[in-house]
């Protein structure tokens, strides 16, 4: 940053709190935005030409351990043998050689370069020469060595005196003396004497192989000799190592600048960060703005209270002058010392006067109780001495009683003996009484504890009783669904009762107690039977009857469980592809599967519904005959003629129109792509009849050509029924009228220099053509006619409806360096994109604007967020200066995104009541 970035920064936190004042950030941001996104640039440029280094510093590190491992030292392949060599018997030529010690390094680099430009150097030479004649024989796509016939041998020097065989087990050195001696060795071209010599080469690097004759100059020999080969790795060693060290070289630089530019870019980061933060500093003005109001008010109310105090000291004054005239008049002192003590004294004596009264009254309230006291002694000793005389006379009267009681008692001796002896006799009978009362009680006891177990027992059978009615009734509901009619009609069961609802069954409680009153009189069966109404048993009966005999497996469940879903597989499809509006439902019932059909006249059963449909087809069948078909036919046909013909010259506008978009887009190198639609190549005569006559407009057809497209449909649809007569009319209309199939597009190059001629028709794009093309051709070939397409298609909709393109995993596999032109076009087309992928990081100056969600998982709290960054044709926005994304959005993009829009708020909310929508268009066609 400047010191002018500083200057404004610091008037920026001057201003904070002031009303227009822009705040810090956006401050920071308006001043750093372009620098930072340079900085941004400058770091991805740097992160791929490191990659680009690496990859190079990789490829001469992996080349220099291959020369040194000997691993390339055989000369260049050559795409005129493209035959794998690999296990074949012989050897290359300059594999089996060395020159011999006398030759000088300038022959033998010239003999060298010679035979490479020949094509003998590399040539095969098999240790049999019958190797070589199967090989040409086959068609072995490579350049073999066979010797001349010794006849045809040149006389002079050939290569047999330059170059020795070497030690090896590859060919015999026989053979390979042979092919030496046959390639003659001059020392300047051979002249043209009106015969055709044996191949030769010259020590000046010249060659001759009949008709044709070259030169191929080398410094050194390379490949020819153990020596050569080493001093050519050694050469190419220095080459690389010095190509390495430039790279290392390149690479430590592109390191440390990639490292200076990113710290570059993460200091504009660091600094965001460390802005400081204004809203402290707006709450200290605030608060010092509140401060400053209190301390206001203050200064106010001071100023009032010393008003009120000069008005208090004033009217003191006035009291004090007042209290000296009244203490004068009353002869009382006026100091409040003085004045105290006076009131002190007054307070003393009007409290010791109060003391003496209440001492006055305790004296007398003492008195009146001795008083009262003296009273009450003189009366209880009175009481007392009239208690004593009555006492005596108590005790004088005892004694008369006690002698009395010991006359009586020496009267009643002998009968109280009798008495004594009823007593005990009667105590004896009382005890044996209570022992038989006792046994009696224990005899009832035991009783009534066998009635309560009685009465247990059989609330429990009751209770066992009803859970086994219970089990019973619900076991036999199950068989409700096989006495459906339609089933007991497959089972050859004849019941002449019907299934009776369950709700007009007994209740368990009814049924139970039938049970008991009748279970004297019942068999277990009679019983069981009677848990259920009549009719529900003697369907259970008839069932029972029908299925007795028929052996249940395992497999066999398996086999129609199979033959049941597929059945009902075939039948749901054929109905779907009827076309007839019929609703097939199906589900399961215990361990049948009920299925039923529903046409225009209600849900039916599966056989139901084949029998009413069975009758409609005879119906049908009698109602319309051959004549009747044919004119329904016709009506039919004329109506689907006209709408393929109107469809086919729709589709042939909608071509054009892709065309006409595609080839006024030129691509970088001016290449633009044409699309055509043309007929397909494997159709019939009838059907190019049939595009011959779509080709035409609605004027040129006429009602001729409509009856002769009508005649040519007739005569496909009933040979279609006749080699199929499986498939359903409708199906082979749908197939015989599917005139998609009857054309195929094809894309044509354009390239700029054409002739006129020639840019009528272009070039036709094929899979060898696309190859060739560079990256960036290759991208945009594969997805301008896409957009184009998409560009035709949305032409027709209302202006303000969207025009969207969603791309999963977008140009994936495509070069970077190429997805600008790309998303160029699509710009271009004006189209909506919608894209998601691993790297897509859209931040191109052909883009008017984009926006990133950058999605981050974060698996500790197992959750995913989102991050909106906005880029607008220059920047890239993000939202650290908003609340959230939603915040970023609505200020960016002028709308807040939500799941659902509004009614009445979407695009085609001001479309006009009288302008008809795509359904209406539809329907009225």
């Amino acid at each position: 940053m400047v010191a002018a970035d500083g200057d404004v920064l610091r008037a920026a936190i001057a201003a904070v709190g002031e009303p227009e004042a822009a705040s810090l950030p956006e401050e920071f941001r308006s001043r750093t935005d372009q620098r930072r996104t340079s900085a941004l640039t400058r770091v991805e440029t740097l992160k791929r030409e490191y990659g680009d280094i690496a990859d190079a510093l990789r490829a001469r590190r992996a080349e220099r351990d291959t020369v040194a491992a000997e691993g390339d030292d055989a000369p260049p392949p050559s795409d005129l043998r493209p035959a794998s060599r690999d296990a074949r018997p012989g050897a290359p030529l300059w594999q089996l050689v060395r020159f011999a010690e006398d030759v000088p390094n300038d022959h033998a680099a010239a003999v060298e370069g010679a035979l490479y430009a020949a094509g003998l150097l590399t040539a095969w030479l098999h240790p049999d020469l019958a190797l070589t004649y199967q090989a040409l024989h086959d068609k072995v796509a490579d350049a073999y060595l066979r010797p001349l016939p010794p006849a045809q041998r040149p006389t002079g020097r050939t290569l047999a005196d330059v170059l020795v065989v070497e030690d090896q087990q590859l060919v015999t050195a026989a053979a390979v003396q042979a092919v030496l001696a046959s390639i003659a060795v001059t020392d300047d071209v051979p002249a043209t004497d009106g015969a055709l010599r044996a191949p030769a080469v010259t020590t000046g690097s010249h060659y001759c192989l009949g008709i044709q004759v070259g030169a191929h100059p080398k410094d050194q020999p390379e490949y020819i000799g153990a020596t050569a080969r080493a001093a050519r790795r050694r050469e190419r060693l220095r080459l690389l190592e010095e190509s390495i060290a430039v790279l290392e070289t390149q690479f430590a630089g592109i390191e440390e600048q990639q490292r200076d530019a990113q710290e570059a870019f993460d200091d504009f980061d660091r600094a965001r960060h460390e802005l400081p933060r204004t809203q402290p500093i707006i709450q200290a003005v605030g608060q010092v703005a509140v401060v400053s109001e209190k301390a206001a008010g203050a200064r106010r109310r001071l100023s009032e209270a010393r008003k009120r105090l000069d008005g208090a000291i004033a009217r003191a004054h006035e009291k004090n002058r007042q209290l000296r005239h009244a203490a004068a008049a009353a002869r009382l002192p006026a100091l409040r010392e003085e004045l105290d003590n006076v009131a002190q004294a007054i307070d003393d004596f009007a409290d010791a006067g109060k003391a003496l009264s209440t001492c006055r009254e305790q004296a007398d309230a003492a008195e009146r109780d001795i008083a009262g006291r003296k009273e009450i002694i003189e009366a209880q000793t009175e009481s007392c001495s009239e208690q004593a005389e009555a006492l005596q006379a108590r005790r004088d009267e005892f004694a008369v009683q006690e002698e009395r009681l010991r006359t009586q008692e020496a009267t009643l001796e002998a009968p109280l003996q009798e008495i004594l002896q009823e007593i005990a006799d009667a105590e004896e009978q009382l005890t044996t009484a209570q022992k038989t009362y006792d046994r009696a009680k224990k005899d009832a006891e035991e009783h009534r504890d066998r009635l309560l177990k009685a009465d247990h027992a059989l609330e429990f059978g009751r209770t066992a009783l009803a859970t086994a009615v219970a089990e019973q009734v619900r076991t036999t509901l199950t068989l409700e669904p096989y006495a459906r009619p339609d089933l007991l009609g497959l089972l050859e069961a004849n019941a002449e009762t019907v299934w009776l609802p369950h709700d007009m069954w007994p209740s368990p409680e009814q049924a139970v107690q039938a049970l008991l009153d009748s279970l004297t009189s019942l068999t277990g069966m009679e019983a069981a039977q009677n848990v259920v109404p009549a009719s529900v048993a003697s369907l259970i009966n008839t069932l029972d009857e029908a299925t007795r005999g028929r052996p249940i497996t395992a497999s066999l469940l398996k086999t129609v469980t199979t033959k049941i879903s597929t059945a009902i597989t075939t039948l749901e499809a054929a109905l779907l592809e009827s076309d007839q509006g019929y609703l097939f439902e199906w589900e399961p019932a215990g361990d049948i599967i009920l299925a039923r059909v529903t046409d225009s006249e209600g849900p039916a059963p599966v056989a139901d519904f084949a029998r009413r449909l069975a009758e409609q087809l005879a119906d049908q069948s009698v109602l319309l005959e051959d004549k009747e078909r044919t004119v329904l036919e016709d009506g039919l046909l004329t109506g689907l003629a006209e709408q393929i013909h109107d469809r086919t010259v729709a589709a042939r506008d909608l071509v054009k129109s892709m065309d006409a978009d595609t080839r006024s887009k030129p691509m970088s190198s001016g290449t633009t792509v044409g699309i055509n639609w043309i007929t397909s190549d494997a159709l019939t005569d009838s059907q190019q009849a049939v595009n011959k006559l779509l080709d035409k407009d609605a004027s040129g057809l006429g009602p001729a050509g409509l009856a002769e497209l009508r005649s040519h449909l007739r005569s496909q649809i009933r040979a279609k029924a006749a080699a199929d007569k499986k498939r359903s009319y409708q199906q082979v209309i749908a197939e015989v009228l599917d005139y998609r199939a009857w054309r195929k597009f094809e894309l044509r190059l354009f390239r700029p220099g054409m002739s006129e001629e020639e840019r009528k028709k272009g070039e036709l794009l094929t899979k060898a053509k696309h190859s060739v093309m560079s990256g960036g051709e290759k991208s945009a070939s594969i997805h301008l006619p896409l957009f184009a397409a998409a560009h035709a298609q949305y032409s027709s909709a209302y202006p303000t409806c969207p025009r969207l393109i969603a791309l999963d995993e977008a140009f994936a596999g495509i070069d970077e360096k190429y997805r600008p032109d790309l998303l160029a076009l699509t710009a271009k087309f004006d189209l909506d994109l919608f894209m998601t992928g691993y790297d897509l990081w859209i931040t191109y100056p052909d883009v008017p604007q984009i926006s990133h969600y950058d999605m981050k998982h974060d698996e500790a709290s197992h959750t995913v967020s989102a991050m909106l960054l906005v880029w607008d044709g220059e920047q890239i926005l993000d939202d650290l200066e908003y609340p959230g994304s939603d915040d970023l959005a609505a200020e960016l993009l002028g709308f807040t995104p939500r799941r659902h829009v509004p009614a009445g708020a979407g695009l085609l909310a001001d479309i006009p009541e009288d302008e008809p929508t795509n359904d209406n268009v539809e329907e009225a066609e």
